[in-house]
């Protein structure tokens, strides 16, 4: 059995080096790691092409431009594929840490009994809900995105004249806030056909050996929907195990994206629009008859 990891690295030095620490300490030498560099503007990438040159474990590849999410990880996806011929790829965040020694043996036992397509962990986190995984069974309606374009666009308005944060503000006071509630027992439970958070997907090689990583017409955000509906519209099987858990930090790259405030609203904004519109596409025509990006 030969695993790949595939990390994407943006601005977070520190986590990205404890991240593959984890990988080589739980798994040891019988894998690669491939480390895609997306342009960081701080100049880290290389640092790790440095720090890495004469490590025969790790590849550092530097993106010319800042690809995103799906697209910068799907060179390290196509990198590990052609160059590795992995039984298994696992495209991790920079912030995840893996917490066991058996990993690799956990993942073939649920390979040989379920042959899923993707594979998701208990991914533990510092705060509520204190696990990203397991999602739906279900994605939400085309009329549940068309709103939801609707209302973030109205909200794109609202940010260039710079009343977006007191609108949230007023509904936050008239509707009250809603704390999302997880249910601790899911994690007990495996689950067949669900959403995987896009932090730690485990892809075998029944997907390796059709897909080069991700849906790419996405900069960032709804990626795991994206991976969800084609694993739907292919027959493919995805697969959350309590078997195998490991640990997320929570978005140290993407708060490195832009600055607090107005711009880091505006730029989540316009990328939640652009990705829902790339959904309804895919929903309504399917990736092979995918229109022009958006």
């Amino acid at each position: 059995m030969k695993l790949s990891f595939v990390i994407l690295h943006y601005n977070a030095l520190s986590d990205t080096i404890e991240c593959i620490d984890s990988i080589k300490k739980c798994v040891g030498l019988d894998c690669g790691i491939v480390v895609v560099d997306n342009k960081s503007p701080n100049g880290t990438g290389a640092d790790l092409d440095a720090k890495y040159k004469d490590d025969s474990q790790v590849t550092v590849i530097l993106n010319p431009e800042n690809e995103g999410f799906a697209r910068g990880n799907n060179v390290g996806f196509k990198y590990a594929k052609e160059n590795q011929n992995p039984d298994f790829i696992v495209m991790l965040n920079n912030d995840t840490l893996i917490l066991q020694n058996d990993f690799a043996q956990r993942i073939q036992r649920e390979y040989d009994a379920s042959h899923f397509a993707v594979l998701g962990p208990i991914i533990k986190t510092p705060s509520k809900p204190y696990s990203s995984n397991p999602g739906s069974t279900r994605l939400p309606s085309e009329k549940w995105y068309k709103n939801y374009v609707r209302k973030i666009t109205f909200k794109l308005y609202l940010n260039y004249i710079g009343l977006d944060a007191a609108y949230e503000w007023i509904l936050r006071k008239i509707l009250g806030k809603k704390d999302k509630h997880f249910d601790e027992s899911l994690l007990e439970k495996r689950a067949e056909n669900v959403l995987l958070h896009g932090s730690f997907l485990i892809f075998s090689r029944d997907y390796i050996s059709k897909f080069d990583g991700l849906n790419p017409r996405t900069f960032l955000y709804h990626e795991e929907r994206l991976l969800f509906l084609r694993l739907l519209q292919n027959n493919m099987k995805s697969v959350f195990t309590p078997e195998i858990e490991i640990f997320h930090k929570e978005d140290a790259a993407t708060k490195t994206v832009a600055k607090r405030g107005l711009l880091k609203r505006r730029f989540q904004y316009r990328h939640y629009i652009n990705s829902a519109k790339v959904m309804l596409d895919v929903m309504q025509n399917g990736e092979e008859k995918k229109q022009s990006l958006f």
